[in-house]
């Protein structure tokens, strides 16, 4: 648990002294030390072992049928990477180093490089699930479709269709974001904002046995999905009940209806105001679809860059004054957060990292690895 504490301390001076991420040298530093330590995992992490199992069957030839289901471009990345002659965990570990350049690429765009905060939230709020977890298939689609926001800002719809058409090769569910281009440019109030947020907690949250039997009948969903995505849609099963509350939730709505009510000030100091705080108000539309409906909470994957960016913005929309109190409530709820999700799974203690293995020249086998977190991980159930 230790490590994950050092950068959340870390990167937490980097928030109070913002001369330190303004220094480019230390800001590289930083990036360059969070990106080893959450794309370079190893035995970390759950969905690891399906991929790596499905790339090497791709590697030998076996058992390829089995996949046909799958996006198709998904497939041909992997076949890209087999044709070189690439272990399975080179090929994870590039793929999360592009990410994660996509999302820190377009956090500095937004904020012209002062997002130490929205860093922070990142880090102790999603980055253990994004990429020490790595749902590789929604992450890859995710960051094509952050690729696509410059097309959303300056009205270019023929190329944003084009990148949602190749999120969607890579994972379906990008297809669902296709509104965002005829939303963005709607005035948002705060009469519309709170309202709509509100309907939808009731509708998906409170009420999510009947959202959720709703939205089974949609043919269009049973013919995108197919069974494999309407199952998610149980309303008996336990793995699939959403949450009616969580401290999480209640930090995330506080902080955005902060955003929100600075929104003027954000709009007024960045160029992108407007955009990312729109944006956001989407991200909090998945994040509450999400709770009721847990596996549409990746679809927040595609729009968190921009709640991030209005985060990195919101202190310095304060006076001097009032920004302690703000200081003390995202610390106290990120490190809240932080703790909570990573002593609540095996997924993330005991850490372990490819790079000393790689130094050692050790390549345990797959079963070592596969047990590894189950075995000695003291928040795994059956250990506690």
């Amino acid at each position: 648990m230790f490590i994950y504490i050092f950068f959340f301390i870390i990167i937490a001076i980097f928030c109070i002294n913002p001369k330190l991420f303004q220094n480019n040298k230390l800001r590289i530093l930083l990036l360059v030390s969070v990106c080893i330590f959450l794309c370079f995992g190893y035995m970390t992490g759950s969905d690891w072992r399906g991929y790596e199992i499905q790339y090497n069957d791709i590697q030998t030839g076996n058992k390829v049928n089995e996949y046909k289901n799958l996006e198709f471009g998904f497939i041909l990345y992997n076949m890209l990477f087999v044709s070189f002659g690439i272990d399975f965990w080179i090929f994870n570990i590039i793929t999360k180093c592009l990410c994660f350049c996509v999302l820190i690429h377009f956090l500095g765009k937004y904020t012209n490089n002062n997002y130490a905060w929205g860093l922070l939230f990142f880090f102790s709020w999603l980055a253990y699930w994004d990429y020490i977890d790595f749902p590789m298939r929604n992450m890859i689609s995710a960051s094509i479709f952050i690729c696509s926001y410059p097309c959303i800002y300056d009205r270019k719809l023929l190329k944003f269709l084009l990148y949602v058409f190749f999120a969607s090769i890579f994972h379906t569910s990008a297809l669902l974001l296709l509104f965002v281009y005829f939303f963005i440019n709607i005035d948002l109030t705060r009469k519309k904002v709170y309202i709509s947020l509100a309907m939808i907690f009731i509708f998906f949250v409170v009420l999510q046995n009947f959202s959720k039997s709703f939205l089974a009948n949609l043919e269009i969903l049973t013919k995108l999905f197919s069974n494999r995505g309407i199952g998610y849609l149980d309303t008996e099963s336990e793995m699939f009940k959403g949450n009616l509350f969580s401290w999480g939730a209640l930090a995330r709505v506080f902080l955005f209806i902060l955003i929100f009510e600075q929104g003027k000030q954000i709009i007024e100091a960045n160029k992108y105001g407007k955009f990312i705080l729109s944006m956001s108000f989407l991200y909090m539309v998945t994040y509450f679809l999400g709770m009721g409906i847990p596996v549409l909470n990746r679809l927040s994957l595609f729009l968190s860059v921009s709640y991030c960016a209005c985060l990195s913005l919101l202190p310095y929309t304060f006076l001097k004054k009032f920004r302690l109190p703000l200081y003390i409530f995202v610390f106290a709820s990120s490190f809240m957060i932080l703790s909570k999700a990573i002593t609540g799974s095996y997924k993330f203690i005991p850490y372990s990292n490819y790079i000393p293995y790689v130094i050692k020249g050790e390549y345990p086998d797959f079963n070592y690895r596969s047990n590894y977190n189950y075995i000695n991980s003291p928040y795994y159930e059956s250990n506690r």
